[in-house]
């Protein structure tokens, strides 16, 4: 399953050369050669993986290229980690709110006033701030579905209407979504069960990618791969929003199917959720939001460097992009240090 390669040439650098194999493979150079292979995956045979060529140009300027993007390396590492370590840190930030408030410790606490037995943010929650309630989410806020129109009718399709599909998964990701993937006309609309709903509904997508949530910043539908709830008065879009972005836990233990993971809709009708007071809602939202705003623009900066890094190799590997003479000079000055990134 395996092709291993052991660099001979002293004239070559390690790094150069896994570099530029990765990058024939991206570019589906290997594609044109791959069969069905062992256990019908995808294979290519050592005789035509070998046969590939790529440019090698002196040893001083591989070492200075390789220095390049293992420098970018580094930095997406960095924000990968920050990305992380914000996210974890919102994690335990949010439990504590969701379950005890913005109060102190000595805050007064009450038991719960049933079993919680669908909705949990934590497994070992036995008491909840005093004025906080568990209720049933279909209580407070009205659950809807959504529908995909008929594919072969053309004329359902590319209207003015905003539908949210499976292709959102990025736009879900933000605290609010406003464009879509795909829209669809007022004869798609009429012609099948989805429904306009308001600004201000809390989407949840409830198969493949289960648990994105946002908020829809105007009128809009979805397909029938989302649990949609438009909130009564007792309830703020927002607070139900950070409520079920820290389910991740429970959102797996209800997932069932085996093609697409996937939550069925009368499960969303039991759902319990922990209900503080309006103005503790609003409290509680607006810490979670800030982690998200947060965590949104290291991802975008991720993003941009992960661009960066797949340019600059493409056009540094290839040759159609050079170095200035300094940054290779420094490998030329000094071949043992050449031969030392090449180890």
């Amino acid at each position: 399953m395996y092709s291993v390669f052991e660099i001979t040439s002293e004239d070559a650098n390690n790094d150069y050369v896994l570099r530029s194999l990765k990058r024939l493979a991206l570019s589906g150079r290997f594609d044109a050669y791959s069969n069905g292979g062992v256990n019908r995956r995808k294979s290519i045979s050592f005789r035509d993986l070998a046969s590939f060529r790529f440019p090698l140009p002196p040893l001083n300027e591989q070492c200075a290229i390789s220095e390049v993007l293992r420098s970018i390396d580094e930095n997406i590492g960095c924000a990968k980690q920050m990305v992380k370590s914000l996210a974890a840190g919102k994690a335990a930030v949010m439990r504590d709110l969701l379950t005890r408030g913005g109060r102190p410790q000595s805050g007064r606490m009450q038991s719960l006033p049933e079993r919680w037995v669908l909705g949990r943010v934590a497994a070992d929650i036995t008491h909840i701030p005093s004025g906080w309630q568990l209720v049933r989410l279909t209580t407070i806020a009205k659950l809807e579905s959504g529908h995909t129109p008929d594919r072969k009718q053309v004329e359902y399709w590319d209207g003015d209407l905003p539908w949210i599909s499976l292709q959102d998964a990025d736009a879900l990701g933000k605290l609010t979504i406003r464009e879509t993937a795909e829209t669809i006309g007022l004869e798609g609309l009429r012609n099948s069960s989805a429904r306009m709903l308001p600004a201000g509904t809390v989407v949840l997508q409830r198969t493949a990618n289960v648990g994105l949530c946002s908020i829809m910043e105007r009128e809009m539908c979805t397909s029938q791969h989302f649990a949609n709830w438009v909130c009564g008065p007792k309830l703020l879009p927002k607070y139900l929003q950070q409520v079920f972005r820290h389910m991740q836990r429970e959102w797996r233990r209800l997932m069932a199917g085996s093609v697409l993971p996937d939550i069925y809709m009368p499960t969303f009708k039991r759902l319990q959720i922990l209900l503080p007071p309006i103005e503790e809602q609003e409290e509680i939202a607006e810490v979670g939001a800030s982690f998200d705003v947060r965590i949104e623009r290291e991802r975008d900066a991720l993003s941009r460097l992960e661009d960066v890094r797949a340019a600059l190799a493409q056009e540094l590997l290839s040759g159609r992009l050079r170095l200035p003479e300094r940054m290779i000079a420094k490998f030329l000055d000094e071949p043992e240090m050449a031969r030392a990134v090449n180890a």
